[in-house]
């Protein structure tokens, strides 16, 4: 089973920076860059310290906090896409 997590962080800090970087974490498996923040999927298995743990080892001076999200626990507006990655997170196939 997939979970779904939002990193936010802290500008000026290069996003794209961040996304090398989670290209580069084999237990994350996808991701969705938004302003501000990026949707990443990863196992359940996963918690959200490991996530940090390797942020914080590749990326020092990033500034930023990781949570678990899902539609049942989350709520907002965005665009459609984005709610269908929150609700239903999978692997890059």
């Amino acid at each position: 089973m997939w979970c779904c997590h939002i990193v936010t962080f802290r500008p000026p800090f290069d996003r794209q920076k961040l996304l090398d970087a989670l290209d580069t974490m084999p237990n994350i498996t996808n991701w969705r860059a938004s302003t501000g923040a990026v949707f990443i999927v990863a196992d359940e298995s996963v918690e959200v310290n490991t996530i940090a743990d390797q942020l914080i080892a590749k990326l020092p001076d990033l500034r930023f906090v990781v949570s678990t999200i899902s539609s049942k626990t989350s709520q907002g507006f965005t665009d459609k896409d984005t709610w269908a990655f929150i609700t239903d997170p999978k692997p890059v196939s």
